[in-house]
């Protein structure tokens, strides 16, 4: 990512789980800038990899607010892209390991 790069979320969840048991993962609000680090802390099975494949464009959201990448000046809105769009932005944009592998 460039130095003017900046991914924005909002209103950003997906319900997982089954029917017994269903768990909302809930990002009301997320930005991180080029060059930023960025933790993703909490308990076993509490979304963190949820979040990430959400982030990633490996995994659709099931509600979204806002979902943007801002690229020198320009906002690209990435919440509603098809499969293929989505996978073309992850090889210009983003570098993402999966936890599953697949790779």
């Amino acid at each position: 990512m460039s130095a003017t790069t900046r991914l924005m979320v909002r209103d950003m969840s997906k319900l997982r789980g089954d029917a017994r048991q269903p768990v909302r993962v809930l990002v009301p609000d997320f930005s991180a800038a080029s060059g930023e680090f960025v933790a993703v802390l909490g308990e076993n099975g509490s979304g963190k990899s949820t979040f990430l494949d959400m982030l990633g464009l490996i995994l659709s959201p099931g509600r979204l607010g806002e979902y943007s990448l801002c690229l020198g000046g320009q906002r690209i809105a990435l919440g509603h892209l098809s499969r293929e769009k989505r996978a073309r932005m992850r090889g210009a944009h983003f570098g993402y390991a999966l936890q599953t592998g697949g790779l």
